[in-house]
């Protein structure tokens, strides 16, 4: 019934394990609220007790999902853990929420143990994006030392809904439990990943009685309307996963999801298989199934069809004469002018006609706008669905399109395939940040491929620093400043923001008087951002009361204007992720004033990952009355493993740390 993909065997079996089952709903011992824990579990500021599913096969063959979550407050920073969500689909996927219970227990003044039940008027319905409703409420009285006691129960559709199972959280979780019962008939792929060996993992065979509706004119058609009320014994596989004392899983630095990092334990339906009914259904989708499905979907691939209103806009919006450089940039402007409603999801909410009236539409819908008026002019333009950094990086294996978040597009200019997406607060073409989550699928007309969405990414930032030092302190000199790609957008937004202020992280000498005259401001293509700037700039030294000192000290340049975020020095347990490849360097260089010397300079610095296009240099060289320093910071690898911290750390403190002052003396002193 079921086949291991990978991490895992489920061979590994623990009968002998059969104690600490969680605990009895509505049930909270004194003990339970005067429970102590570990440094490390009290530094959070709430602890999960427990986390119990069971998923089991109900009458018409649905699936009842049975959850029993408990949760200890420490702090009262931890009582937003009070506050609790339960997401349902009644609309799409026909699933039924059928019970909703909690308690908050508390001790009172007397040392006694009060329990204080969830009110109903207190629980809040919402309807969410997509058909899906939020289940929204607060416990009441709770506090610091609280134990939230949480326990619902939700009647699944079908059998391909079993919701996926993580064992961990951002909080420590003491146990944390999935039961599930399947009769032999439904056949389902087991895609696990666990941090750690299970503390329990069983198999036991069994019977489940399964009363249904039996329509004698289909083959397939059990399980809803009218018929034959029968009742089916089954064979069935129990399978019980455990794991205990699982710390917190925090953010750290450079981690572009903490999804890619749980514990978990998906089940993929693959098929329906009764023998005895002559019933057999296979649900053994391939990526390519996937792909035409949402093609022929009306909410999705039926959106981007030709239409007259499409046809009529394109051709209104362009120049026929025109280059296809100039008509896709023309498209590309139209719609990523509208205004983005912030939902990320896979399909359309209401027509492209209408988005289009509206200006304003979800990601899904404002890239298929513009896939839709890019094909309207014979360009070669498909949908990319991708899952954005938060949401986790795609799992090929796990056939599944509620991985992705977001659709893009690709588009061919010239024989050279080019991504855009239409939700981009920059007036460039180039990618967000955000999207940069490596494995994407690509939906083509006539084909459906991988691609990665890391690998072209790039960016650069060279700064060349010419200037003269003058005996009172002053200095005068010329900057430029060649950035590409996401340098370039961040800059030409903050230059345009404060323009004092962006050359301040770029010219040493803050606390002296600055003036910049900026020469030349070139922008480049909107497919291609770069930004060069040309500026001259004086920095007077106004505490000078002559115009000769006999020292002066002099700050260079340093990397002040990446905003490198630090790591922190002690162990790191998660690997470091860089969203794309860079490439920065620094070249300044001082003329000393005749008459004056360069009394010390910091020793030349190299710092290196091992056999790793990741380093840091620094070198300082004076030659001819000139003082020449180097700074250069390349990192040409974006993954790596959690035991390179220590040496991506050091280089990040290196980039990171302020310039150190150099002594100039005058001669003979």
């Amino acid at each position: 019934m079921f086949r291991i993909l990978f991490v895992f065997v489920i061979s590994f079996i623990c009968s002998t394990i059969l104690s600490s089952q969680p605990k009895k709903f509505g049930k909270v011992s004194k003990e339970n609220l005067n429970l102590s824990f570990s440094k490390a579990d009290s530094n959070s500021n709430a602890v999960v007790l427990f986390d119990f599913a069971k998923y089991s096969i109900q009458k018409e063959f649905k699936y009842l999902v049975e959850r029993h979550k408990r949760i200890k407050i420490l702090s009262s920073r931890g009582i937003d853990h009070a506050t609790y969500e339960i997401f349902y689909n009644p609309t799409k996927y026909d699933q039924d929420l059928e019970k909703v219970e909690a308690y908050t227990f508390n001790l009172n003044s007397k040392n006694k143990v009060e329990k204080k039940k969830l009110d109903k008027d207190d629980i809040f319905y919402e309807d969410n994006y997509g058909g899906w409703k939020v289940v929204r409420f607060t416990m009441p009285d709770a506090k610091e030392g609280s134990i939230i006691d949480i326990r619902y129960e939700i009647e699944l559709g079908s059998a391909g809904q079993l919701p996926n199972w993580y064992f961990d959280s951002e909080l420590p979780v003491k146990w944390s439990e999935l039961v599930v019962e399947i009769p032999t008939f439904h056949r389902f792929d087991l895609i696990s990943r666990v941090n750690k060996r299970p503390d329990i993992a069983e198999i036991e065979d069994k019977m489940v009685g399964i009363k249904y509706k039996y329509q004698s004119n289909s083959s397939t058609s059990y399980g809803s309307g009218g018929g034959q009320d029968l009742r089916m014994d089954a064979p069935a596989q129990r399978f019980r996963w455990v794991m205990k004392d699982n710390p917190a899983l925090l953010y750290e630095p450079y981690v572009s999801s903490l999804e890619n990092y749980r514990s978990y334990i998906f089940l993929q339906f693959k098929g329906v298989e009764i023998p005895n009914y002559n019933i057999k259904t296979e649900y053994n989708k391939s990526w390519e199934k996937i792909a035409k499905d949402l093609m022929d979907d009306e909410e999705y691939g039926k959106q981007i069809v030709s239409e007259r209103w499409s046809q009529k806009l394109a051709e209104d919006l362009t120049d026929p004469n025109s280059t296809s450089s100039s008509k896709l940039k023309t498209i590309y402007q139209y719609v990523n002018s509208f205004s983005w409603n912030g939902s990320n999801n896979i399909y359309t909410n209401k027509d492209l006609r209408k988005v289009n009236e509206d200006k304003t539409g979800s990601s899904a819908e404002l890239n298929l706008l513009l896939i839709k008026l890019l094909r309207e002019l014979g360009f070669i333009a498909d949908p990319i669905l991708l899952s954005t950094r938060d949401n986790g990086r795609i799992l090929k294996n796990y056939i599944l399109p509620d991985q992705f978040n977001k659709t893009i597009v690709s588009v061919i200019l010239d024989n050279q395939e080019i991504y855009l997406d239409a939700v981009n607060n920059t007036k460039f073409g180039i990618l967000p940040i955000s999207d940069l989550n490596g494995t994407a699928l690509r939906i083509g007309e006539f084909n459906t491929d991988w691609v990665d969405l890391n690998s072209k990414e790039f960016s650069t930032t060279k700064v060349k620093i010419e200037s003269e030092l003058s005996p009172s302190g002053d200095i005068t000199g010329n900057l430029n400043i060649d950035s590409e790609a996401y340098d370039a957008v961040r800059y030409t937004t903050t230059i345009q923001q404060d323009t004092l202020a962006f050359f301040q992280d770029f010219i040493p000498g803050h606390s002296k008087k600055l003036s910049v005259q900026t020469n030349a401001i070139e922008e480049g293509d909107y497919l291609e951002p770069r930004l060069t700037i040309s500026a001259s700039y004086s920095l007077n030294n106004l505490n000078v009361e002559n115009d000769s000192l006999e020292t002066i000290f002099l700050n260079p340049s340093g990397f002040d204007f990446l905003n490198l975020e630090q790591l922190e020095s002690n162990k790191r347990r998660l690997p470091i992720e860089f969203p794309y490849r860079a490439n920065r360097a620094i070249e300044y260089k001082v003329k000393i004033p005749d008459g004056y010397f360069v009394d010390e300079v910091p020793e030349d610095k190299t710092i290196v990952v091992p056999g790793e296009p990741f380093n840091y240099t620094e070198s300082y060289i004076v030659r001819d009355n000139v003082l020449t320093i180097e700074r250069n910071f390349i990192a040409l690898k974006t993954d790596f493993k959690a035991e390179d911290h220590s040496k991506i750390s050091s280089i990040l403190s290196a980039v990171n740390t302020p310039s150190k002052t150099i002594v100039i003396k005058k001669s003979g002193k």
